[in-house]
């Protein structure tokens, strides 16, 4: 009788164990049932993937073009050096990176996959230029775009293994930019072949030079694509508004947005031209043309440069790509031009939201009001496991009460 009572406690015990685990980890009891859908939460805070890219990083980058490798014109040897340094230094930052080199131009492009790999054809698109004119080594045109790139590239695939991206981020260092976008143009034309959605693209081309005319929130631009050029469809001016509110959350502020019109030189003069012209959205990052420009003096000896600002563009870079390979558009509401919808973002940003890194459906555009149905589901399911908790607990102790009346008898 001793030895069925202590088993009969034995198993009071772990079913005790079990609801107080079970309260604790809130393990959803319906969604193992199958009677309801689990909604996980970010893995990483933004605010830490913001912080990843780092000055001492950037920095070597752009030394290492234009000391180490020097002019990377078309037909100079430094052209064919860098296309097989940047092709080890992107396969370096992740063993999931894919190196392709695309078209007669040899773009690099680094394919950092996504678990809608297979099924999905929506990307993201990080680009810069690293050829350069034949007599300079090209700091601030173009070895600061390319050091932008590949500190995004190193802050996103170093989260590769613990974060579920949904999208493939592709990393393009484009090449032939300086003889008239011929690498961008095929890197599109081979895009639209094989099928692929560009969600954004975020061409980085001249953004080293400090322009004393700008003032401190102005020193970065993400510019959008105006009506009076090309077309005048969608200009994705949310895309420039939600990097400006990441860097004024996040950062110091450097950061604004601006629409690109035909009076701006450099409005299709850059990578990003070749994809508004197949109707993709893309963001141009550009401070401006210092006097070195296509110079031999274009080097990061030269005064008028500062990395502080540019680097910031890189980490807003990073979070609004991390957001966007998760979420894709339903991390923008595309006709909410009041700027409600950017603030239901920033409180993702600041971790008021816990939204699962899933897609809640193809169509859904995320406002404040999905925003809160999705919230509101994961407290829910939280409120649901709960009252499971209890239950079983009750049972256990409604056992226990039994067993001690048992026992006195």
């Amino acid at each position: 009788m001793t030895t069925i009572y202590f088993k009969k406690t034995k198993i009071v015990f772990i079913l005790v164990i079990t609801s107080f685990s079970l309260a604790y980890s809130h393990l959803d009891i319906n969604g193992l049932m199958g009677s309801s859908r689990s909604t996980p939460s970010l893995n990483l805070d933004p605010v830490s993937i913001f912080n990843i890219p780092d000055m001492e990083n950037f920095q070597f980058w752009i030394k290492y073009l234009t000391e180490e490798i020097g002019i990377r014109s078309l037909t100079a040897e430094g052209n064919t050096q860098t296309i097989s340094w940047l092709s080890t230094t992107l396969t370096n930052f992740s063993p999931n990176i894919s190196v392709e080199i695309i078209g007669s131009h040899k773009s690099v492009v680094g394919i950092l996959p996504g678990k809608l790999h297979a099924t999905s054809n929506k990307i993201i698109v990080v680009g810069a230029h690293f050829d350069t004119v034949s007599i300079t080594p090209g700091a601030n045109d173009n070895a600061g775009g390319v050091g932008h790139l590949l500190e995004v590239a190193r802050a996103l695939s170093s989260l590769s293994s613990s974060i579920p991206f949904n999208y493939d981020i592709y990393f393009v260092a484009f090449n032939g930019e300086e003889a008239a976008l011929y690498g961008s143009f095929e890197v599109v034309d081979y895009l639209v072949k094989i099928g692929k959605e560009v969600l954004i693209c975020i061409n980085a081309d001249m953004i080293l030079f400090n322009d004393p005319q700008q003032p401190i929130n102005e020193k970065q631009a993400f510019m959008f694509k105006g009506d009076n050029v090309l077309w005048s469809s969608a200009k994705y001016e949310e895309w420039g508004n939600f990097t400006v509110r990441i860097s004024s959350v996040l950062g110091e502020g450097y950061i604004y947005t601006k629409a690109a019109g035909t009076n701006d030189v450099f409005t299709l003069h850059s990578d990003h031209g070749a994809f508004w012209l197949k109707k993709f959205p893309a963001l141009f990052v550009h401070s401006g043309r210092d006097q070195y420009y296509h110079r031999p003096e274009d080097t990061l000896a030269n005064p008028e440069l500062n990395l502080t600002y540019p680097l910031e563009s890189a980490k807003t870079t990073a979070v609004l790509v991390y957001l966007t390979s998760i979420y894709g558009r339903q991390v923008l509401d595309l006709s909410d031009h009041d700027g409600d919808n950017i603030d239901t973002q920033l409180e993702l940003i600041q971790g008021t939201y816990e939204l699962a890194p899933v897609i809640i459906s193809e169509d859904l555009i995320l406002d404040s009001t999905s925003s809160s149905y999705i919230n509101n589901l994961s407290q829910n399911s939280s409120q649901s496991i709960d009252l499971s908790s209890i239950f079983l607990l009750l049972i256990a102790l409604l056992i226990s009460v039994h067993f001690r009346k048992h026992k006195g008898n």
